[in-house]
């Protein structure tokens, strides 16, 4: 069993929840690193996970299989179960049943880009963000459709705060401030 000062309570679940294949790399890492590991660790429910795994029925053997999904429409019957599938989901969006989910924890670094990746200007004449472009197709669904639609961001652990800084500079991009969530991925 690996051992740091400050974090054996973390490092002894990780043991017991056997999760120890996390530290593979523990002797290659640097002290901060090392920190930055036991920190994530320590935010990791593994009693919720192992619950999780255990209604799979096999702890061992876990298979992941593609949502359902619905093709693009060939035939004509193809075409009747697409315009089914898309009245139902405007009514479910009507009646308040729809919220929009983006996924935000990325920096820009790739790009080239100091910031969160959401804040990268993308549009080519209008300088407009990657928020900005979500927010807008978020509002004119909300005016489309009559209803209003949550807009769940999960950040990471270090753009959570420039990102929320970036949204109240920016209004909001016009949506009502009280349906944008914004919340880092570890909680």
């Amino acid at each position: 069993m690996i051992r740091f000062d400050g974090y054996d309570e973390v490092i002894e679940r990780v043991y017991r929840f056997n999760q120890e294949h996390v530290f593979q790399y523990w002797d290659k890492l640097l002290d901060s690193e090392k920190i930055e590991l036991l920190k994530d660790l320590s935010t990791i429910n593994f009693p919720l996970l192992k619950q999780i795994y255990s209604h799979t029925g096999d702890e061992e053997k876990i298979e992941f299989i593609p949502a359902p999904f619905i093709p693009v429409p060939v035939t004509d019957k193809d075409k009747l179960v697409f315009e089914d599938a898309k009245r139902r989901g405007e009514a479910h969006i009507r009646e308040g049943r729809v919220a929009a989910f983006l996924v935000a924890g990325g920096q820009g670094s790739r790009l080239g880009y100091d910031g969160p990746k959401g804040k990268f200007p993308i549009g080519p004449v209008s300088g407009k963000t990657l928020f900005h472009f979500h927010a807008e197709k978020i509002k004119a669904s909300e005016n489309k459709y009559g209803t209003s639609i949550p807009f769940l961001i999960m950040t990471s652990r270090d753009n959570h705060t420039d990102t929320e800084i970036f949204f109240k500079k920016q209004n909001f991009f016009g949506l009502d401030p009280a349906n944008v969530h914004l919340f880092p991925e570890y909680l």
